[in-house]
């Protein structure tokens, strides 16, 4: 059999793509051909162990770019849990039918356990779902630039504002209904509603007091 040196090295030469077990295949075949020639034995297991080294090295690389990355999303993201009668605040200043506020915030609890910086995926298709209504990357915003139904882009669902989250939202609820959530679908349809009736109660208490500090202008206290 005549031996070829240069198909060694044609077989070794792909550091990117090459996997355990073709690593293994290819010390099997240079030990094969160590009968043949002890110094293409030597060359071919200096190459691979080269190989083997530098992927090490990549990988070794890309587990400390992934726990940066990690590491930058927890410092920049900054969110929070949101009361139940703030988010009702929300729901009121964005028109949202009053019937439906225990269903929004059961919505809310449900996907996010009211958590405005909530990431969540890969999901269909490579998507994640962000924020508090967990609006995902799929069809209604896109990541790194603005774009989507809702023409926004998805890191700015992941802030404590969450007006953004609820007008997107409300596209979302008139083309596809609450049935667009898996977690409402879930947890809130046919089930028992969080109670928000203290939320609506203070609200209504507020304002009383604010109407009885206002003085009586319509009472003419001068006499002639």
């Amino acid at each position: 059999m005549k031996f070829k040196p240069h198909w060694i090295i044609q077989q070794l030469n792909s550091c990117w793509i090459i996997s355990s077990r073709e690593l293994i295949a290819r010390f099997t075949r240079a030990i094969a051909l160590f009968v043949i020639e002890k110094d293409a034995f030597y060359t071919t297991y200096q190459r691979t162990s080269a190989h083997i080294h530098c992927c090490r090295r990549m990988r070794g690389l890309w587990v400390i770019l992934f726990v940066l990355t990690i590491v930058s999303i927890g410092l920049t993201v900054e969110g929070k849990i949101v009361p139940v009668c703030d988010a009702v605040k929300e729901l009121e200043r964005a028109k949202i039918s009053k019937t439906l506020f225990s269903n929004w915030i059961c919505l809310m609890q449900s996907e996010s356990g009211m958590n405005t910086a909530l990431l969540t995926g890969p999901k269909t298709a490579s998507s994640y779902s962000h924020g508090i209504l967990q609006i995902n990357s799929a069809r209604w915003c896109t990541r790194g630039r603005v774009g989507g139904i809702c023409n926004k882009r998805c890191e700015d669902f992941l802030n404590d504002d969450i007006k953004d989250d609820i007008a997107c939202a409300k596209k979302i609820f008139d083309q596809e209904g609450f049935k667009a959530w898996d977690g409402w679908t879930k947890k809130c349809k046919n089930k028992p509603l969080p109670n928000i009736a203290h939320c609506t109660r203070k609200r209504r208490m507020a304002l009383e007091m604010g109407a009885e500090s206002i003085p009586n202008d319509d009472c003419n206290c001068l006499t002639n």
